[in-house]
């Protein structure tokens, strides 16, 4: 009897932790939740900001030093660029040779086959359309002006998933997916 995703109905491989069409986890306890972004986070309250989802003013949460802007409806997040030009190379090699076999082979895989798209949502920073970077359960949305990233709660899900580490605050995992990120150059031409 073969698995299927509990979203996509893509059958699943044996031991998967996530739907690789999709990216919706197998175990739906790995799904993000508001618990999981408010952990180890500073919530500063709403800001003037709306959401590229939901079009609800955003909440500025900081963690580890950094400020994100927080959609506590649909659990996306805004990743300001100032955060990925922080993010040491030397550092985001050792978090992708530290992945498993089986991540890395889907993340080169993103790399080498990411589409590029309209989103149709507006930038919370510069009210311009939104481009999509996708790749099968890899979807990310840049603002080309601001260079501000958009990740919904189905990448963030997906990278819960994935690491099996439902410990972690959400925005650490957030960080480490963005050093996997700048070290696939997974955003440069």
């Amino acid at each position: 009897m073969s698995v299927k995703c509990k979203n996509c109905r893509n059958k699943l491989f044996e031991n998967a932790r996530y739907c690789p069409e999709c990216g919706y986890p197998v175990d739906e306890k790995f799904n993000v939740t508001a618990e999981d972004f408010l952990r180890d986070t500073v919530n500063k309250g709403k800001t003037e900001k709306l959401s590229p989802d939901s079009s609800q003013p955003l909440t500025l949460l900081e963690h580890q030093g950094h400020e994100y802007l927080w959609d506590e409806d649909n659990m996306g997040v805004w990743v300001d660029h100032s955060i990925l030009e922080g993010i040491d190379r030397e550092a985001a090699q050792v978090v992708f040779e530290n992945l498993v076999e089986e991540d890395q082979k889907y993340f080169n895989q993103a790399k080498e086959h990411i589409k590029l798209k309209a989103s149709g949502m507006k930038s919370p920073v510069t009210d311009n359309e939104l481009d999509e970077h996708h790749y099968k359960a890899l979807v990310i949305d840049e603002d080309f002006e601001s260079k501000g990233l958009w990740l919904d709660q189905n990448v963030i899900s997906f990278w819960y998933a994935a690491t099996q580490n439902k410990e972690a605050p959400a925005l650490t995992q957030v960080e480490e997916l963005l050093h996997i990120l700048v070290h696939l150059k997974f955003l440069e031409d």
